[in-house]
């Protein structure tokens, strides 16, 4: 990986396994001008997994991104939506390939998506469902 300062090579000088996320944690640091960062790097699901929309759509790219901002939006009345929103996300991502299904239907993957944010938050649970499943139906 390069620098994101001076744009030349970097070693990594620690790296931790995190299981619960499916994440690797990373501290890196610059070979020319000795900065010190941190990366993160995630399984990218959209090249694996596929979500059945059903209808004349068929089936699409898991997003990571879309599911955060859909989180997101459902928890804009809380104090630190994005904190919450990519915690879930994360979490929901984790259940997803524990699945190990490569295709998840749209309707397991709301509900999914519902019960990890219930316990964090109900009523951005129901506004979760209720938003995702109004939006199906038209």
């Amino acid at each position: 990986m390069n620098c994101p300062y001076c744009n030349t090579k970097s070693k990594v000088t620690n790296s931790r396994k995190n299981t619960l996320n499916h994440q690797i944690w990373r501290r890196r640091e610059c070979l020319s001008c000795g900065s010190i960062w941190t990366s993160r790097e995630n399984i990218d699901l959209s090249s694996t997994h596929r979500v059945d929309i059903g209808r004349d759509i068929g089936l699409v790219e898991f997003s990571r991104d879309k599911l955060l901002i859909s989180i997101y939006k459902a928890l804009e009345h809380l104090e630190q939506p994005l904190f919450y929103a990519e915690n879930l996300t994360n979490t929901v991502i984790a259940k997803l390939i524990t699945l190990n299904q490569s295709k998840v239907e749209i309707d397991t993957l709301l509900h999914l998506v519902a019960e990890t944010i219930e316990p964090i938050d109900a009523i951005g649970s129901k506004l979760y469902l209720t938003h995702h499943k109004a939006h199906l139906e038209q």
